[in-house]
């Protein structure tokens, strides 16, 4: 998170999990920097596009976990996964006056604020939208 520098496992969410969790630190570094390195059941290749592969469905059952997940999200908390020992990256594309630039940012969000509410974006809500009279 870049609002907090507390750690934690990948599991510590309910995410999909293989049926044996294996931990494999390699070094002393990975260790006192609070990294995990588990294995997942996400299965890659290299120079294979793929798009959407479904891989389980974990339901929130309980209003506690669906807040520890709310605030996951809300403190920008990302997953670090690593893959062939090089860390899996997000494009993202950042424009300024003149020119588009193609970035990575190191892993993925937990997870995005929805924009929307039935339809309209949140600050449509009610009728108006904000800054329109």
């Amino acid at each position: 998170s870049v609002k907090t520098q507390l750690p934690y496992e990948y599991y510590h969410l309910p995410f999909c999990k293989p049926d044996k969790i294996v931990n494999s630190a390699e070094n002393l570094g990975e260790v006192l920097r609070g990294d995990r390195i588990e294995n997942s059941m996400y299965q890659i290749e290299m120079r294979m596009d793929e798009h959407c592969k479904f891989l389980c469905s974990v339901a929130i059952e309980t209003k506690k976990t669906a807040q520890k997940f709310e605030k996951y999200i809300k403190n920008g908390y990302r997953v670090n996964m690593i893959l062939d020992n090089l860390p899996v990256a997000m494009v993202r594309y950042k424009t300024d006056n003149t020119r588009t630039v193609k970035t990575y940012e190191r892993g993925y969000p937990i997870g995005f604020v929805d924009k929307f509410v039935e339809g309209k974006k949140k600050d449509e809500v009610g009728g108006k939208s904000k800054g329109k009279s």
